[in-house]
């Protein structure tokens, strides 16, 4: 049975933090830190706290529901008041922030507040490259607004209203996470914790995502705790690289893309994130990222395309074809080298597609004696590559996200010429600095490609496009 406590902390100034507690007395306490315009009353997991001995600590942040407000309020200021806070709960504690709450998360995390962070479903620093680029040209603006005139800003949020904010979330949500937003308990759960956002005519809510929407200035190399970034492969409003620019600013964060997930993510997946700001991997399908071997450090050379590269991929698809057969129920040719006329690095990306890529017994031994080499193990993705290191061979699940994201994104800049300019200028200009791991450069590159993602999408909603029946 779940139990609800609640409380009021004081902190040094005598300013009162309104708490709530759920589950177990005496469970192992983990901080929650809800997303935007939610207060202390938005839950996740009830069904499972008792079961993972878990008492799941909520607080209205300073100004939102009936915690006081603070005038100046930072984003420091905010984690320092949820220090003192988490240090009467015997902290630093285990620490899962959603959404917007994921700033907050961090500058916990480098305050000591966090012994584990987990981050599902983040928001990323928006207002500052490469970020700010891939925004539309209203977003921008809006940004640009939060610098020159934050007061404006506020009161802009602030007259959004409960309403209105539960109208565009679920509104702009897609079908999947529609149905767990609008189910009769969730809605009434997520109309109490608005109201809770909007108190007092919205001023935290408002000071909330000026801060989120500001530059974060976060001391990153002070975050000492594990971080693991989770996000949905389907959620396409959260971040525009799922998490990966975030992950890659962090030197202790991993990131898991969860196949067939959406921006719903905290309530679909519960027990694994519980589990995981317990101190477990994420595991739904599979442990979370991997990398065998560990960052490199590869000097990015760019080349101009090449007929070498189609040829190449033939004798590899034939190479894989002996070593699977019908196992691999389709193999194509993507990445760069698969695009006509754009500079890549001469590295030749194929993607797999099997039944089950959990099932590495059915593959990964047959791949291994063809001469591949396992390097990324991740949920519903392995990459392996040859010993020269310029092939990689992605294995995914056939009819899956991944396969779909890349046959797409491929397609997509084979027919249009101007993002498929822009693609190569942004590589030829990343390919100029010094990367100390091959992922953040990778990364370097996600917003962009969310960008590019985002107008394919609606050229294959326009045209039709589906995933083809033959490989190519």
């Amino acid at each position: 049975m779940r139990h609800t406590r609640e409380g009021r902390h004081v902190l040094g100034d005598g300013r009162k933090l309104a708490w709530s507690a759920h589950g177990s007395d005496s469970g192992t306490p983990v901080l929650f830190l809800a997303g935007a315009a939610s207060g202390r009353t938005m839950l996740f997991g009830t069904d499972v706290l008792d079961e993972l001995d878990v008492t799941l600590v909520t607080v209205d942040r300073p100004g939102m529901g009936e915690s006081d407000h603070h005038d100046g309020r930072t984003l420091q200021s905010t984690a320092e008041d949820l220090a003192d806070f988490a240090s009467t709960w015997g902290g630093p504690l285990p620490v899962v922030a959603n959404s917007q709450g994921a700033p907050f998360g961090l500058a916990c995390a480098a305050l000591g507040v966090a012994r584990r962070l987990v981050l599902v479903s983040p928001v990323d620093e928006i207002a500052v490259q490469p970020c700010r680029s891939t925004l539309s040209k209203e977003m921008r603006a809006m940004v640009d607004t939060v610098q020159e005139d934050p007061g404006a800003a506020e009161r802009m949020f602030a007259a959004f209203g409960p309403d209105g904010m539960e109208d565009m979330v679920i509104g702009s949500a897609g079908d999947e996470d529609r149905r767990i937003f609008t189910q009769s308990e969730f809605l009434d759960m997520y109309r109490r914790a608005l109201r809770e956002g909007f108190a007092s005519g919205g001023v935290g809510y408002a000071v909330d995502t000026r801060i989120a929407m500001s530059p974060w200035a976060l001391p990153y190399d002070e975050i000492g705790c594990d971080v693991h970034v989770l996000t949905g492969g389907r959620d396409r409003h959260h971040t525009t690289d799922f998490g990966a620019g975030l992950t890659a600013r962090v030197d202790s964060a991993t990131r898991t893309v969860v196949d067939g997930a959406g921006g719903a993510l905290l309530w679909t997946h519960a027990r694994y994130i519980l589990e995981t700001a317990l101190g477990g991997p994420f595991r739904p399908t599979h442990a979370g990222f991997e990398l065998i071997g560990g960052p490199e450090q590869r000097p990015i050379v760019l080349v101009p395309s090449s007929a070498l590269w189609p040829r190449r991929f033939d004798a590899e698809r034939r190479r894989i074809r002996r070593a699977l057969g019908d196992r691999a129920l389709r193999i194509d040719h993507i990445g760069s080298t698969a695009v006509p006329g754009l500079p890549a690095k001469p590295i030749v990306d194929i993607d797999v597609s099997v039944g089950d890529p959990e099932d590495e017994d059915s593959y990964l031994p047959a791949l291994v004696e063809a001469g591949y080499r396992l390097r990324v193990r991740e949920p519903g993705h392995r990459m392996l590559r040859t010993p020269d290191l310029d092939v990689h061979v992605h294995v995914c699940q056939a009819g899956g996200d991944w396969e779909r994201r890349h046959l797409l994104f491929r397609d997509w800049l084979r027919v249009d010429a101007r993002d498929r300019n822009d693609y190569a200028e942004l590589k030829r200009l990343l390919a100029q600095q010094n990367w100390a791991d091959m992922n953040q450069y990778a990364a370097a590159k996600g917003p962009l490609i969310a960008s590019i993602t985002e107008r394919a999408e609606s050229w294959a909603t326009r045209a039709g496009w589906r995933v083809s029946t033959a490989n190519r």
